[in-house]
This record gives structure tokens, sequence and C-alpha cells, in this order.
């Protein structure tokens, strides 16, 4: 079953032709159009014992941006009452900075349960590095700083079309796994930084957060990922590798932040995870760091072998409830 969001009323086309993303919140009026965005249809997704609403493939960068898309996931009431807004997280997969997908299984995992849960979730890719290959003759070419611009873009465009996302511009969360865990970081502590502000789309727009989840990212490139960072071309080295530190931007006015990490994590150190929570402990910031024992790398918050069939819902449940609704 296709879903055409219009002007809160669900469409449903035998035709299966795809309709704009388009309406309005409830208590907003009308909504300004999406010129950036082609066309796009939502479906309504029986999966795995789950239900919820999916709109794949929305162009928050604009139309011919290869990698500028999100998929958009809403609570599965959304298909009988279209005139709902939802609490959003917003999900930024991992991958090293290198590879990695937003429909991959640690987000469509997450958005299981988070629609499940009565929140949308907005699933981004964003620019990738490219490694250098001897063999081809290609160089290596850093996505830094376009990577985090372009989620500060997503952040940002979510607010402009609250309306027609259905979601509440008030309540946005940012959430990520290990190099999208060191973005989310990133987003959820700039933004009062006017120097990591400036790039992307949609400036207009706050680039504020409510909370931060992160799944062992990265909190200080300095230690691990470097490279990722700077190359002959970059001026200064150093003030990169600085910008690009979550721990470098810690505050007093940090948001409210949850961390999982694996004790058993052999490619993003624990330590990293630690490190965070004792600085955010040291400004007095709101924050849980949970270790979870005999976790490996890349664990979904379900129960998996990955994280030693530890369940993460209800921790990352209250975390949100309480900062999200």
């Amino acid at each position: 079953m296709e879903l055409g969001i219009g002007r809160g009323v669900l469409g449903m086309l035998a035709c299966m032709l795809a309709l704009p993303l388009c309406g309005y919140a409830a208590g907003q009026g009308a909504s300004a159009p999406l010129p950036e965005m082609r066309s796009v249809a939502g479906e309504v997704v029986h999966k795995n014992g789950y239900t919820f609403v999916l709109y794949r493939d929305i162009e928050y960068l604009g139309a011919g941006v290869e990698w500028g898309k999100a998929d958009l996931y809403l609570p599965a009431s959304f298909a009988s009452a279209t005139n709902q807004t939802f609490p959003v997280v917003m999900e930024i997969h991992g991958g090293g900075w290198v590879e990695g997908d937003k429909a991959g299984y640690l987000s469509e995992s997450l958005a299981w349960e988070l629609t499940k849960a009565g929140y949308a979730l907005f699933s981004i890719n964003y620019k990738l590095m490219v490694q250098a290959d001897k063999k081809s003759g290609t160089p290596k070419q850093i996505a830094w700083p376009e990577n985090f611009y372009d989620c500060k873009s997503a952040l940002r465009f979510l607010r402009k079309y609250s309306g027609e996302l259905h979601i509440q511009p008030g309540k946005i969360a940012v959430m990520g796994e290990s190099a999208g865990g060191h973005l989310a970081l990133l987003v959820g502590y700039t933004a009062e930084d006017g120097r990591l502000n400036r790039g992307g789309l949609y400036t207009e727009q706050s680039n504020a957060v409510a909370a931060v989840v992160n799944l062992y990212g990265i909190t200080d490139v300095y230690r691990w990922g470097a490279e990722s960072f700077f190359d002959e071309t970059t001026i200064n080295p150093a003030m990169e590798l600085c910008l690009a530190t979550p721990l470098s931007h810690v505050s007093g006015r940090t948001p409210p932040t949850l961390t999982f990490h694996g004790d058993a994590d052999k490619c993003v150190p624990v330590s990293q995870g630690r490190r965070l929570h004792k600085l955010l402990d040291q400004y007095a910031v709101e924050n849980e760091f949970v270790e979870v024992k005999g976790a490996w790398h890349a664990f979904p918050v379900i129960p998996h072998a990955a994280n030693a069939q530890t369940d993460c819902v209800p921790v990352l449940l209250d975390f949100l409830g309480r900062h999200l609704k």
C-alpha cells in the first residue's frame, strides 16, 4: 500500500502513483512546499513483527545530490490518522566515515522500536570519504567537513519542513553509531558554534537539539581516525582535528547525552565513551553512560549476539521519554 501525505489526509492510490510529501501539522496551518524534494511515496510496512509507515529517499540536500537522501519512518498509527505529529530522532549511520547506508540493519532495527513507541525516525545518508587506491590511481578524498555540514543540513531540513514531515520541531534528538555517533555528538554539541554552523543548507533554522544518543561513537579524533580529517591540501590539520573532536565542544550548555559502549569493543576503544562521560560529569551535563558487558563494536539496541543479547531499548526509551515527550 502506498501513502501520499497531503493536507492531513491519507492518500491511498491504487495506481501506485508517487505523491509529494506535503501537508500540515495539527495547529500549524499550511506549510511551504518542498521544492528541493522529488516526489516520494509512502508505504505501510510489515516486517519482523513490526508495522510502520516508510517514506524512502527524501532528497534533503536537493535534487541531484546522490548521497543527500533520507528515509522517514512514522508510527503505524499515521496510516489512519494523518493529522498527527511526532517527536523525532535523526539517525546517522556509521562506517568509519567511508561506508554505510541509511537503510542498514542498525538504523532499520532502531526504527522498528522507535515507531512502535510513538517516535518518528529520520535516517540520513551523507557524503563519504574516498580512500586512496594505488592500483587505480584514486587519491584520498576526505569528506570532512562536508559530511558534518550534511548532518547539519538534515537537522535544519527537519525544522524547515516539520509540517510536511509531521514531526515536532521542538522535539528533535540526534543519534548515531560509531562514525555516526561521532557526527551526532558534533551536531548536538555545536548548536551555538559559529565556526561550524556556517556550512550547509537552511542556515536560517535553529541548530539546537533536545538530546544526543551516542552508540560507541568516536569522541576524540586525535586518538581514533585522525587521518579522515585532513589531507595534503589542509592548511591547519591541528585546527581541523580540534573542530572535529566532540570533547572539544563540551560545555555547561551541552544537551543531555546517552552513551552506549561495549567493554569488548576492539574497534573503537571503550575509553572513548568513558572519557566523554567523565568530562560531561565535570561540566554537570545530564548524561548516562551504559557500558554493555561483553558487547562488540557495531551492536544494535535490540538483543543481538554483538551485544551479548542485551536489550538496550528500555534505557533508550526512558531517556528519550524524558527529553522528547
